[in-house]
């Protein structure tokens, strides 16, 4: 499994808007490098709260040109060579890239599927984490755990339950988490 194409063209009105737009000047231009100054600041004041405490735009909000741009930046980031991530099969096949790039290695922990899932058609919410597995996984070299939910392939949406597992796991043993959510 990995990336998906379209296989159909999008909308007349979508591509007609999208001519329309590359008539206008004021469109025709780079972004800042480090972002909208007014989007860092819509950002910062829409996760202020969440934190219970005010976000600096400028310091503390990172605009990337994109998820891959994102996540790369914090493998390199946090990620030393010879350092451990967990990543839950199937996964996103970019991810290996870049934390290779980094010069981590790379510790799978399968998805359990459905029991009946190769006979059945069931709900991507059915397949399940083992946290046995994942917690045979760490170890001492291990330093991020990357978290896809809605996970891409499968589409499943981790659970309360098991994204604080995930959690208590991460603070018990030090982990950040990568949490690439699509």
């Amino acid at each position: 499994m990995g990336q998906g194409f379209f296989g159909y063209n999008p909308p007349k009105f979508i591509t007609d808007a999208a001519k329309d737009a590359l008539d206008k000047v004021d469109c025709n231009q780079y972004a800042p490098t480090k972002g909208r100054p007014r989007l860092k600041k819509a950002i910062a004041k829409a996760y202020s709260p969440l934190f219970d405490r005010d976000i600096d735009p400028d310091t503390e909000v990172v605009i990337t040109t994109g998820a891959n741009e994102g996540m790369l930046s914090a493998f390199m980031g946090f990620i030393e060579p010879g350092e451990e991530v967990v990543i839950f099969e199937p996964f996103f096949d970019q991810y290996i890239s870049n934390i290779e790039m980094a010069g981590g290695v790379i510790r799978y922990v399968p998805l359990q599927p459905p029991k009946n899932g190769g006979s059945e058609v069931s709900s991507a919410g059915d397949w399940t984490v083992n946290m046995e597995a994942l917690e045979k996984a760490i170890n001492s070299k291990t330093k991020m755990i990357v978290l896809n939910t809605p996970h891409n392939p499968v589409g499943k949406i981790f659970s309360k339950s098991e994204l604080q597992a995930i959690g208590d796991l991460c603070v018990q043993r030090n982990l950040i988490i990568l949490s690439d959510e699509v």
